[in-house]
């Protein structure tokens, strides 16, 4: 069949006029297209052994006749007859193809012994159905054979199509009422069949449709029937629950209207004690996972931070442990969020319970395994990391006070060098005070570290004597009005 309909598509080429000759071309592969479909139907029809016999199917017929082959085609008339011309007529109804070509070749062999018989299909029939009810409009809509009610319900449906209650009238009189879901979730196709050609399929209106997602297997949209209840909705529709799911607190979003109110609702439902309970159209099942009622530990300060983060900003992080975890153990899994500016021989453990700060020291945790300041942790706790400045800050008689950036092994002078020097004016002799981060006094022999400050003293006598002049001749003359006074009064 394909050879013919090549030569005959090469025949047309050949005749069609140069100036229409790209139109026709997109006209022959169009009709290539719907060859290359209708074979690829045949193919699956003559693979499928439930495929009926249908209205318009082109079989092509063959058998050996004094030892050459002899070939026909036939086709399957509005009635199922079948005419096979010197071998008379047959009726395809209520015949798959498989019984139908089975059929043929008994008949043939019985006229001619050793022909060695066959049947295939060339094209398949297509046919018209009507649909009503609940689609956007009633209209007639193509099928073939092997179309099932479930695709002409997905191809026409509107989002209030019942998936559950569906009608369909044959040619006969019959008819019968069909439940996809049946079909879906318990395998019996029989509620899917393959329509038929002349039948009238009728849509009704869903009834409840509700939503549940979260902690279940198979999570999604599901029309109710009348009786279903919770149990039903999660047990069968949702296939059940998730290893990980928290049935004691079910959260269900319900939907209100009427005449004096409307929006939602959260209704909160334990499983086990509403099995029975009534859902409502538009409700939205959420099952949560037990992962949300893990408690919780937060680590504030200088953690998850880039190196050049303003050291006025901080982290907050949330971290979700399982009881009887150890901070250690936290740290470590979660080491990536330290970094070169967090503090970690002057953190502090807030108790929440305890209501108070526990000095740590978290490098001892977690690099040299000291363990026995090991605290279990407790829902609420928060491990606070200060940040790590490191710069040494310089001040006092200096040219240009300010920080400066930390270089271990240095002494205090090379600060007071990247600082401009002392001030001669109020600094004459070099001296200097230096404080560590926690404001304890050091010595000028002992090695600066981050954070330490240090000031050059201000003692130049005549800075002093200039900056107090002032102040000193407004006391004097103070003085000498209130030894006037006392004078007079004397």
């Amino acid at each position: 069949m394909k050879r013919y309909l090549l030569i005959i598509a090469i025949i047309s080429l050949i005749t069609i006029p140069l100036t229409a000759q790209e139109t026709d071309t997109k006209q022959v592969e169009n009709k290539a297209v719907e060859v290359k479909e209708i074979d690829q139907r045949a193919l699956l029809a003559m693979t499928n052994s439930a495929y009926p016999v249908t209205p318009g199917d082109v079989y092509q017929v063959s058998y050996i006749q004094a030892g050459e082959a002899v070939q026909f085609n036939c086709m399957v008339t509005s009635d199922y007859s079948i005419n096979l011309g010197f071998f008379g007529g047959i009726s395809g109804e209520k015949n798959t193809f498989t019984e139908l070509r089975e059929r043929i070749r008994n008949k043939i062999s019985r006229a001619y012994p050793d022909s060695y018989p066959d049947v295939t299909i060339i094209s398949t029939g297509v046919f018209e159905v009507l649909l009503t009810g609940e689609i956007d409009k009633a209209r007639m809509v193509k099928a073939w054979g092997l179309t099932r009610l479930a695709d002409i319900l997905e191809e026409n449906k509107t989002a209030y199509t019942s998936e559950r209650d569906i009608y369909v009238t044959h040619m006969d009189g019959s008819s019968a009422n069909y439940d996809l879901y049946k079909a879906w979730y318990d395998g019996d196709f029989t509620q899917n069949p393959f329509v038929k050609p002349g039948s009238v399929i009728r849509f009704t209106q869903l009834d409840r449709q509700v939503t549940i997602s979260g902690e279940v297997k198979r999570g999604g949209k599901y029309q109710l029937r009348e009786e279903d209840t919770l149990e039903d909705l999660v047990e069968y529709y949702a296939n059940n629950f998730t290893e990980e799911a928290y049935t004691d607190q079910l959260v269900l979003h319900r939907t209100i209207s009427n005449s004096t109110e409307s929006g939602s609702e959260s209704v909160y439902l334990n499983y086990e004690k509403n099995l029975n309970f009534e859902l409502n159209n538009l409700d939205n099942l959420i099952v949560r996972s037990k992962e949300i009622f893990i408690p919780v530990f937060f680590i504030e300060g200088a953690v998850d931070i880039l190196d050049d983060t303003e050291l006025s900003s901080s982290n907050t992080i949330a971290l979700k442990f399982n009881p009887g975890t150890k901070l250690s153990t936290l740290l470590l899994q979660n080491e990536e969020l330290l970094t070169v500016s967090s503090d970690l021989e002057n953190s502090y453990y807030y108790s929440a319970e305890e209501n108070k700060n526990i000095r740590i020291n978290i490098a001892e945790i977690l690099y040299e395994y000291k363990l026995e300041n090991d605290i279990e942790l407790h829902s609420k706790d928060r491990l606070i990391i200060p940040f790590k400045q490191l710069f040494v800050t310089v001040n006092g008689a200096v040219v240009k006070p300010g920080r400066y950036p930390y270089v271990p092994d240095k002494s205090y002078d090379y600060y007071i060098n990247l600082a401009g020097g002392f001030d001669v004016f109020k600094n004459s002799r070099g001296v200097v005070s230096i404080t560590d981060k926690n404001n304890k006094r050091k010595g000028v022999e002992e090695k600066i570290e981050q954070e330490d400050s240090i000031t050059a003293e201000t003692n130049n006598f005549t800075y002093v004597l200039d900056e107090y002049s002032s102040l000193i001749s407004a006391v004097a003359s103070i003085s000498a009005v209130v030894i006037s006074v006392i004078n007079l009064v004397q």
